[in-house]
């Protein structure tokens, strides 16, 4: 188990209306991997082929809504569990997960 397994790497600041998907490409950008575990948000077909780039495979599970099934490791994907407890101890912030703070530098 690595040491930094379940830890934010990077992060990057959108307005709360924004999609997930556009940032993938920044967020990626440096980082090698063998798996990239991400949710729905992030079954684009430019995000597929940025990870097939970077040799590594993308656990992702496809949207209800797409006409081909991509197959994805369904107990890799279960691992997922660790960066949503992340998300659940940062909300333990308020500044964070309410964002009183307007602006990005706050």
């Amino acid at each position: 188990m690595a040491e930094d397994e379940g830890k934010p790497l990077d992060f990057e600041i959108t307005p709360g209306q924004a999609h997930d998907n556009p940032v993938a490409e920044s967020l990626l950008d440096g980082f090698s991997a063998r798996v990239v575990i991400a949710d729905t948000a992030y079954n684009a077909d430019e995000t597929r082929e940025l990870i097939d780039d970077m040799e590594a495979e993308a656990v992702i599970p496809p949207r209800n809504n797409r006409i081909d099934d991509i197959p994805y490791d369904r107990k890799r994907y279960k691992m997922r569990h660790k960066i949503e407890i992340m998300f659940g101890k940062m909300k333990h912030f308020r500044r964070i997960f309410s964002r009183f703070d307007k602006l990005d530098d706050s």
